[in-house]
């Protein structure tokens, strides 16, 4: 399953990283002997250009279907990765495959520094899972992608997309969720004052094709007294700018496939605010509950969050649009597109 959070860096990082599908083959043609293995001729990647060539916001998880990239030239794109490492932010010290299926990041950050860089380590991840699924080493199975710190030490290890938000950071958004349920609550923790601003309980459930979504609640927290490393952090998910305090919105939701029949889901694509504003979900969601692309299988439900930064006053707040995206089978054919939902707070 192909997650769009890979997509998300495709045209900013690769294209400037990679280049075309020839330039590829032809860097890499550089360092390797000629062959008269008609097998060898025939490995060649494919469809990448025409992925770079699509605008960011149109990119699809189908077309992937067309992309496909030899082993030799993902491993080019690996090494690719980590010469424009700094130029992209992106802290990575080296990355490279330890086997077929398995790869090896090591990061120019601590153990300890790994909750701040939290959006990095999801987004590398879908990435390199996104073009692994699509080149010449996918077998069928997951990579197994061994994350390491500066020194040495083991972050994690992941056979399949994940969610990068520390534990703490969860433990405190579902304590939050628990316990801030009157407007005026408020809890103090390591990342800043959390007041609950105002609360829409739905509990209503909105079918969406075979998926029965239920929003539970819709919550405006404002979080003051903030450290500067935390405050660092979040800066990354907005686009004003955060001095000591900041106002976000938190949706909690369920989410149940009703049908036997595999279905996948992107989740939430965007936020619309009463006061003008548009938050794509994709880009700013800074506190994620949600697995990017999820699959349901037959009758499985999933617990979900996200948490979005808007700017403004949450008086200002009279009303919330999510825009749902589209779902779609195991063939990527589009089973139900886009709806919203306006919630009144």
């Amino acid at each position: 399953m192909r997650k769009s959070i890979g997509t998300l860096l495709l045209s900013a990082f690769l294209l400037t990283a990679c280049g075309s599908d020839d330039e590829i083959i032809e860097e890499v043609s550089a360092d390797q002997p000629e062959s008269s293995d008609a097998s060898e001729n025939e490995e060649r990647s494919r469809g990448i250009d025409d992925l770079f060539n699509k605008d960011l916001g149109d990119l699809e998880a189908q077309d992937w279907d067309s992309v496909y990239i030899a082993k030799r030239d993902f491993d080019l794109i690996l090494k690719e990765m980590i010469e424009s490492a700094e130029e992209h932010d992106l802290d990575i010290q080296d990355i490279k495959m330890v086997s077929d299926d398995h790869i090896e990041v090591i990061y120019n950050f601590t153990d300890e520094e790994a909750i701040m860089h939290g959006f990095i380590l999801a987004f590398v991840d879908g990435l390199t899972r996104s073009l692994y699924l699509s080149s010449g080493y996918y077998n069928g199975e997951q990579p197994l992608i061994s994350y390491y710190d500066l020194n040495g030490e083991l972050i994690g290890e992941l056979h399949d997309f994940a969610d990068f938000n520390d534990e703490d950071i969860s433990d405190v958004e579902e304590t939050s969720n628990n316990v801030l349920t009157e407007v005026g609550d408020s809890i103090e923790t390591d990342e800043g004052t959390i007041t609950l601003k105002n609360i829409k309980n739905t509990q209503e459930p909105y079918n969406h094709g075979q998926l029965e979504i239920t929003i539970e609640d819709i919550k405006v927290f404002e979080r003051t007294e903030i450290p500067e490393t935390y405050l660092s952090y979040a800066q990354d998910f907005s686009n004003q700018q955060l001095n000591d305090s900041y106002n976000y919105i938190q949706v909690a939701y369920s989410a149940k496939n009703n049908d036997e029949s595999l279905i996948n889901w992107r989740g939430f694509e965007k936020v619309v605010l009463s006061n003008g504003q548009q938050i794509d979900v994709s880009f700013d969601s800074y506190r994620d509950g949600r697995e990017w692309g999820s699959e349901f299988y037959g009758g499985v439900i999933k617990d979900e969050h996200f948490s979005v930064i808007f700017d403004g006053s949450s008086e200002d707040i009279d009303l919330i649009k999510l825009v749902l995206s589209d779902s779609y089978d195991s063939d990527y054919r589009t089973v139900t597109d886009s709806t919203e939902i306006d919630y009144e707070m």
